[in-house]
């Protein structure tokens, strides 16, 4: 999946859930998209020629959005601001951003170390990882070079189903979105293709005789989740945790950005956290290390 496609899909979910997203970009990486940017019932408005003008517009949309004598299609559409600027991180400096009023009252977008251009391209394309970190080192890659850099899609069943054949993206909606799981199951044969990327991007594999999805998912959402844990630790493992299965250090960068892509997005971040607390709690993790 290329970054366009996987930036879209993001923002779209995010207007689906909040209805009113504030796109900072600082980077200055995206306004090719944001002129594009098109989705069902959405105002795109722009703020890089003027704020007030901008201002002006997205506060005609957004009184339109809750207004009950509106016609239903204007009442029920979202709105996207983009902003081509950082957001501020000092109360002062959010004060003078002429729409940090509009990310509160939804969301904002591009705040986030995982909503970086940097980020974004390693989770669209994570088998690209170390070239795109090795652009990035070099200098300051055009969206056109890191796109390049991206394959045709290779799972067509599953972006038939989740509307993405990314690795982060697959795995992050079907660990912490509970219709994902649904929408995979309705298109056949796209559970096969899901298994084919997760071991090729994580080297997961179910264990034998598990093949209903719902068990699948738990099996994968421990190996993530204790694999990251692993990974982050200082020591060595508790002899207990020793046969708990794990990601190799090959799949280091990818299990890290499936995780920040959980923990940190608004749309996963609610079931990453009840992943968690399962995980901790199969594991017993919380016991093992308060007697060690």
């Amino acid at each position: 999946m290329n970054l366009t496609s996987y930036l879209k899909k993001r923002l779209i979910d995010l207007l689906e859930e909040k209805r009113v997203v504030v796109w900072y970009d600082g980077e200055k990486a995206f306004e090719d998209i944001a002129r594009g940017f098109a989705a069902p019932n959405c105002t795109a408005i722009l703020a890089a020629a003027s704020r007030l003008r901008a201002r002006r517009q997205a506060d005609e949309v957004l009184c339109l959005l809750n207004d009950s004598n509106q016609p239903p299609q204007a009442k029920s559409g979202s709105l996207l601001i983009y902003c081509p600027w950082s957001r501020g991180r000092a109360d002062e400096q959010r004060l003078q951003d002429p729409f940090e009023g509009f990310a509160l009252v939804g969301a904002a977008f591009g705040d986030k170390e995982a909503e970086t251009f940097q980020s974004l391209a390693r989770q669209a394309m994570p088998e690209r990882t170390s070239e795109i970190d090795r652009l990035f080192a070099e200098g300051r890659p055009t969206l056109a070079l890191i796109e390049g850099l991206g394959e045709g899609a290779r799972y067509p069943l599953l972006q038939e189903a989740l509307g993405s054949d990314s690795l982060t993206e697959v795995a992050a909606q079907l660990l912490c979105r509970d219709e994902a799981p649904k929408k995979l199951s309705s298109v056949p044969g796209a559970c096969g293709e899901m298994l084919r990327l997760l071991q090729s991007g994580t080297g997961f594999v179910p264990p034998p005789r598990v093949t209903a999805l719902d068990s699948i998912l738990d099996h994968l959402g421990r190996y993530v989740l204790f694999s990251e844990f692993a990974f982050d630790l200082p020591g060595a493992l508790p002899e207990q945790l020793n046969g708990v299965a794990r990601a190799g250090g090959e799949y280091r960068s990818a299990i890290n950005s499936l995780c920040e892509r959980m923990r940190t997005a608004d749309d996963t971040r609610d079931g990453y956290i009840a992943l968690a607390g399962r995980v901790e709690k199969d594991l017993r993790l919380l016991e093992l290390y308060i007697r060690a």
